[in-house]
């Protein structure tokens, strides 16, 4: 078995047959939901997402009260919306901290969601869910380091991986000959 030493988190994954709150000790985790099926009476919701392994996630009563809340009682519309996961040290079961899973963020939200869940018996905690912001395209990325001119576009350009050059290649042709383009027009009248 091969162990990569610089991120040795493949060493605590459980053997379990879903996502387990340990495999996020220390991190988080950001999801796309593929497909949602209907699992048991204990766990009636199983969120399916890419590289999960054999491994989804299935929601506990209060994430799903959160997910309803946010994304509706729907859970077919819940497909291509994204979540981050992170393991809360104090989520108790059975009276004991356990550490369970819990949202930090979704996607398609317009703001901030705040609600008071039961966290044990008679007693409430307020759950705060922020909005998860966008992921920026490199083509926009690009398109706007090019409208500030050659320097800060090749900035731009360099920062990207070998493969997004390459599937830029005619982006970047476009964009250099608009720049170019809009620094003769610029010099032609000034003159």
């Amino acid at each position: 078995m091969s162990i990569n030493l610089q991120d040795i988190s493949s060493t605590i994954v459980p053997k379990s047959d879903q996502l387990n709150a340990d495999q996020l000790i220390g991190s988080t985790l950001t999801i796309t939901i593929q497909s949602v099926t209907a699992g048991n009476a204990e766990q009636p919701i199983i969120l399916h997402y890419a590289g999960e392994e054999g491994r989804p996630y299935k929601p506990g009563k209060t994430m799903r009260k959160v997910l309803i809340l946010a994304w509706g009682q729907d859970a077919t519309q819940w497909v291509g919306k994204s979540m981050t996961l992170f393991n809360d040290a104090s989520v108790v079961f059975a009276k004991q901290e356990v550490g369970g899973i819990r949202i930090s963020h979704l996607s398609d939200i317009k703001q901030e969601i705040k609600v008071s869940l039961n966290s044990t018996r008679g007693k409430k905690d307020l759950h705060r869910i922020a909005p998860m912001p966008r992921p920026v395209s490199p083509e926009s990325t690009l398109r706007a380091a090019a409208a500030n001119g050659l320097e800060s576009f090749q900035s731009a350009w360099m920062a990207l991986t070998k493969q997004q050059r390459l599937d830029f290649a005619a982006l970047k042709d476009e964009l250099k000959a608009a720049i170019e383009s809009a620094r003769n027009s610029t010099s032609e009248t000034t003159e």
